[in-house]
C-alpha cells in the first residue's frame, strides 16, 4: 500500500514540477524580406534612420503556456528592447541605419498574447512613430 501511495506522489510530482520549467524562444534571425523591404523603400532616397525609444504596456503579463510554465520571448530583457535590437539589426543590415540619422523611430508594444490551444496563434499589438510622421498601429496574428 506504501509502494502504491508512493507512486502516486512521485508521479504527480514528476507532472508538476516538469510543468513548471521556463520556456525560452528561439533567438530571432535577421529577415531577409524585411531587409530587402527596407531597403527597397529608403536605399535610393538617402535617408537614415535612427531608433529611440521602445516602451511597452505595463498592463503586459508575463506569458505562460499551460503545463510548461513561463514563456521567456525575450531572455534577459524587456519585450520592447528585444523588438528594438531586432529592428535594429534589420536596418543595419538594409544599410539605412544611423545613429546620427534625421528620422528617429519610437515604438510601444501595447499588447502580446498566445495561445497554445488549437489552432494555435500569437497576436501583437505595437504602434511606430517617428518625428516626421505620426505613426501608427500595427496588430499581427500569427
Amino acid at each position: 500500500m506504501k509502494s502504491i501511495i508512493l507512486s502516486i506522489i512521485l508521479g504527480i510530482s514528476v507532472v508538476v514540477l516538469s510543468g513548471c520549467e521556463t520556456t525560452s524562444s528561439r533567438p530571432y534571425t535577421a529577415s531577409t524580406e524585411n531587409i530587402l523591404m527596407f531597403q527597397g523603400i529608403l536605399l535610393n532616397t538617402n535617408a537614415k534612420l535612427k531608433l529611440g525609444a521602445f516602451t511597452e504596456n505595463k498592463a503586459i503579463s508575463d506569458l505562460t503556456c499551460r503545463l510548461m510554465g513561463p514563456v521567456d520571448v525575450s531572455p534577459g530583457k524587456s519585450k520592447a528592447d528585444y523588438i528594438k535590437e531586432a529592428m535594429q539589426t534589420e536596418l543595419f543590415m538594409a544599410q539605412v541605419y544611423d545613429v546620427n540619422g534625421e528620422v528617429e523611430l519610437t515604438g510601444n508594444l501595447n499588447s502580446i498574447d498566445f495561445s497554445s490551444i488549437s489552432p494555435a496563434s500569437w497576436t501583437i499589438d505595437f504602434s511606430i512613430s517617428s518625428n516626421k510622421h505620426g505613426g501608427y498601429k500595427v496588430t499581427t496574428n500569427r
